[in-house]
Formats: C-alpha cells, structure tokens, sequence
C-alpha cells in the first residue's frame, strides 16, 4: 500500500497539473479567431490529453515510469 500510494500520488499530481494546462489550452482555442490561430492549439491540446491518459516519457529513457512528470491515468510502462 505505501509503495502504490506514492505512485498514484505522483500520478495524481500529473494528471492535475496537465489537465489545467489541457483547460487553458482549450480556452485559448475557443478565443482564436481563425482556424490558422487555432491547430496549433489543437495540436497541442491533442498532446495534453494524450499525457492525461497515456503519461509522458519525460526523460527519454523509452518508458514511462511512475516518477512525477511521467506518469498518468494509465499504468506506466516500467514497474
């Protein structure tokens, strides 16, 4: 149990920080007034949402561990 707590809260802790920084995104999108100024807002959101649920690869090391900045909702790739 206090080996998974500080997984999930680093994961939790992840999860909450790129998902405001998702939130801002999707705000900054709903204020451009073109479709130029958009993508690339939507890219990037597209990328936000993906680390929410899959985690980031932060360190380059090929997995996705369990450390804060890499993991997300999923399970990491690494144990």
């Amino acid at each position: 149990m206090q080996t998974h707590a500080g997984h999930v809260t680093a994961s939790l802790a992840d999860v909450t920080e790129w998902t405001d920084a998702a939130v801002a995104t999707a705000q900054k999108i709903r204020a451009a007034t073109s479709a130029a100024e958009a993508a690339p807002l939507v890219a990037e959101l597209i990328a936000q949402t993906n680390n929410i649920s899959n985690g980031l690869d932060a360190n380059k090391d090929g997995t996705i561990g369990w450390q804060t900045g890499e993991a997300g909702w999923r399970r990491p790739t690494s144990t």
